[in-house]
């Protein structure tokens, strides 16, 4: 496998894509007309893993079917969460971020591995539970208007941006100190007991910093983004405010508010000693959910994504679209990636270069980064392999916002031979390994280090496994050896529950739980 200049084309024209008609034509099942046979396309990719429901909750730990050797330094708590059911009491989510939160354990203890899962107990969940009917309008699911809401307390909520918000946490899990907090992309976090997954507060983020939501993937570390600058990314995905007040009058989804602005995007490097923006970068169009690492090296910043072309895989993880996933030809296409690198020049030479001069001279990267007409920095990334990896995840204790080698992910090549594959990259020699087995879906990687670790992927890497088709009440924990990403053992658990795929968490030391 070869690095190289990544491109997606030639420069857009600023465009402006507005999801509220896209989100019509999804309700109007656009990509298909069921009554015609039609060709089937990413055939070997089963979405029913995601829309799964758990009917029951798993509170006392079950114990595992051991397979191989787990390491006996290896005790703790691996936690995850992610989509539980897509039922609003009678009604269903329409939309993957909707689906009420669904947080996992496995307990690892002297070779053993005991499982549990639990609902994340939001106000909203609660709520819906006790009503049996979707409540809320979520971000891609409207509910049913309350008739005892007037239209005077529409208004009166108008501008109150919290009036109404889910606090349906589902997305990931994260410690602050020594507690551990259930996350999504709005002001509300949750706090969980780590061993038994109860749910005991809710904590109010507006009520302690001055923000309108955070980010669901936050970072965990005592140096910041690089040991001077902080790093912000920005893409031209944004939220409409005329639009969300008419989502909001009109109790539609947040979606319907969300527009795409097809034009470049901006990388803003701040000083962490003045908090002043020192350099500004522009770059093609990309979307994205996921920085893999960031790090200074010589002269140069780095910075490494998980990149699509524009946001249409939000769309893809639409009930209605991933059901119709087989009969939709362009289905592969929206949820297609690849992890890319920006090198970024600290220190440009002058603005009287001949046009097209490349900026950077880095190893043998690939990444340019040139002065347009106007006097900004043009950068174009390189392609770190060609290959779909999402939930990226690196040594991160020890290799955050630091020059790296090694990152692990899961494939979002949807209509690979094998959809369900985990992958580990190798930067510095561009290439990468994988891990998979048929009909078996693994979820983010975590790495472990061992102890004592001297190299970059010395330690494990922990996945949680489910199984498709109608092998729904299975799931298991893998651990391959991070060094050759060989298995080394794995627990099973067959549950008296079907167990959906989830999305991120985090491992805990048993020092630490």
């Amino acid at each position: 496998m070869s690095s190289s200049v990544f491109n997606w084309s030639p420069l857009p024209i600023k465009r402006k894509l507005d999801f509220t008609q896209k989100n019509k034509n999804r309700n109007n099942n656009e990509f298909s007309n069921r009554n015609e046979p039609k060709e089937l396309h990413s055939p070997n990719c089963e979405f029913q893993v995601w829309l799964r429901t758990c009917e029951q909750e798993i509170i006392d730990p079950l114990v595992g079917k051991v397979k191989g050797d787990i390491p006996k330094w290896l005790n703790g708590s691996l936690l995850r969460n992610g989509p539980g059911t897509m039922k609003a009491g009678q009604d269903e989510f329409q939309h993957l971020f909707d689906s009420s939160a669904l947080l996992h354990r496995f307990g690892l203890k002297d070779g053993n591995v005991t499982y549990q899962c639990r609902f994340l107990q939001s106000e909203i969940y609660k709520k819906t539970l006790a009503s049996n009917r979707l409540m809320i309008t979520e971000f891609g699911t409207r509910a049913a208007p309350d008739p005892c809401h007037t239209i005077f307390r529409k208004v009166a909520t108008l501008f109150d941006l919290k009036a109404n918000m889910s606090d349906n946490a589902m997305i990931s899990l994260y410690p602050f100190g020594d507690e551990i907090y259930a996350f999504n992309e709005i002001p509300f976090i949750h706090r969980i007991e780590p061993k038994t997954l109860e749910t005991l507060n809710r904590v109010d983020l507006t009520s302690k910093i001055n923000i309108v939501n955070h980010t669901s993937h936050p970072h965990v570390t005592e140096n910041g983004m690089t040991d001077n600058y902080f790093i912000i990314v920005e893409q031209p995905l944004s939220i409409s405010l005329p639009g969300l007040l008419s989502t909001k009058i009109k109790n539609q989804p947040l979606a319907a508010s969300l527009r795409w602005y097809n034009e470049y995007n901006q990388i803003n490097i701040i000083s962490r000693e003045t908090g002043k923006r020192q350099h500004k970068f522009f770059t093609e169009t990309f979307f994205y959910l996921h920085i893999i690492n960031q790090f200074e090296d010589s002269d140069y910043i780095i910075i490494d994504v998980c990149a699509y072309r524009d946001p249409s895989m939000i769309d893809c993880m639409y009930y209605e679209t991933m059901k119709d996933m087989h009969h939709n030809p362009d289905y592969a296409k929206m949820f297609r990636g690849r992890p890319i690198r920006f090198v970024l020049p600290l220190k440009p030479l002058g603005h009287d270069l001949a046009a097209n001069t490349n900026l950077i001279n880095y190893g043998n990267s690939k990444a340019t980064a040139c002065y347009l007409s106007n006097g900004n920095i043009l950068a174009q990334a390189e392609k770190l392999c060609d290959i779909g990896c999402e939930t990226p995840r690196i040594n991160y204790e020890k290799f955050l916002g630091k020059k790296y080698r090694y990152f692990y992910a899961i494939s979002s090549d949807v209509d690979a031979v094998n959809p369900g594959t985990l992958i580990k990259v190798d930067i510095q020699n561009n290439c990468y390994k994988t891990w998979q087995e048929k009909n078996c879906y693994p979820s983010e990687p975590i790495f472990v280090p061992s102890p004592n670790a001297k190299k970059e992927d010395e330690g494990v890497i922990l996945s949680v496994l489910v199984w498709g088709q109608d092998d729904t009440n299975h799931v298991g924990l893998l651990i391959l050896n991070a060094h050759n990403f060989e298995e080394i053992a794995r627990a099973e658990f067959r549950t008296t529950t079907s167990v959906p795929k989830c999305l991120h968490g985090w491992y805990l030391p048993e020092t630490e739980t």
